[in-house]
């Protein structure tokens, strides 16, 4: 399946609706051989630590189910290049960062997702160094060198996910985790519609000036994904690659509209200010040609 790879490339296409029904509805396919590949990792380290590795064993341990680089061609010369480029040292510090700067509530999708992009791209970096180690390379110890680099930041980036369940409760990672490949394409549905939002929602009978209108479709913005999200994983709405749809035009868009307004405006607008709002908000993200 390669989910991890068709996960990622999505993102550079707006039209995805396919690849998210896919991912969805094989989720517990998906979910089986993500775990299977936390359990396994103790085992790829101990063997990348023994005194004769076997390196096709090794390979085989990075299930195909999560990665694939068939028709990737990168050099030798060009792996080494890129893997140099950075010190470790800076790369361990850097993994660090992304929890210091995104292991909070309003950020936890957005940490997920940079947790589970990391191993994508650990992952390929040593499937691309086990084929050149296996191509009997002049600059075995470098690459063998750079393999356990690589490992030991998947391990750290491991034992973040882990900690998500030791301290938020078990099965949260995985509640995220699903939420995020419906989210993948809450992203683009959201970022798509933001200047028609605005424009359709003060030309369409709103007596707010236009700094208000802005301030109030940006922050709902802002808002909206963590919302659909949370959503998703209390089971609000179901899980579907249309889950931003369902929840604009439930009850709890309404409600979030009016909380956000209220911290923007204090004074507060008129009943029919926010039905014009919600109605409008609505009307403009449902066209999906936008």
């Amino acid at each position: 399946m390669n989910f991890l790879g068709r996960f990622f490339a999505g993102m550079l296409f707006a039209d995805t609706t396919h690849v998210e029904r896919d991912l969805v509805q094989n989720y517990e396919k998906v979910l089986r051989s993500w775990y299977h590949y936390i359990d396994s990792f103790p085992d790829k380290e101990r063997m990348l630590l023994s005194q004769s590795i076997n390196f096709s064993e090794l390979r085989n341990m990075i299930s195909i189910e999560l990665v694939d680089i068939s028709g990737e061609e990168k050099s030798e010369e060009d792996l080494i290049s890129d893997l140099q480029e950075v010190d470790h040292d800076y790369k361990v510090r850097k993994l660090h960062r992304i929890e210091e700067t995104l292991y909070h509530a309003e950020k936890k999708y957005e940490y997920v997702y940079n947790l589970v992009r990391s191993i994508h791209y650990r992952l390929k970096n040593e499937l691309h160094l086990l084929d050149k180690i296996a191509a009997n390379s002049a600059n075995y110890d470098k690459l063998i060198t750079h393999l356990k680099n690589e490992i030991e930041l998947e391990r750290i980036l491991v034992d973040k996910i882990k900690r998500i369940d030791e301290e938020q409760g078990a099965g949260k990672f995985d509640k995220l985790f699903k939420s995020l490949l419906t989210g993948k394409q809450v992203i683009i549905n959201i970022e798509s519609r933001k200047g028609k939002l605005f424009d359709a929602i003060q030309n369409k009978g709103s007596e707010e000036p236009n700094s208000v209108v802005y301030k109030w479709v940006d922050a709902v913005l802002a808002k909206v994904e963590d919302a659909i999200s949370d959503a998703v994983s209390n089971g609000d709405i179901p899980c579907s690659p249309n889950a931003d749809f369902e929840f604009v035009n439930s009850g709890f868009f309404e409600k979030m509209a009016r909380d956000t307004i209220r911290s923007i405006s204090p004074a507060g607008v008129s009943e029919r200010t926010i039905e014009i709002f919600v109605h409008n908000f609505r009307e403009t993200y449902n066209e999906r040609g936008l």
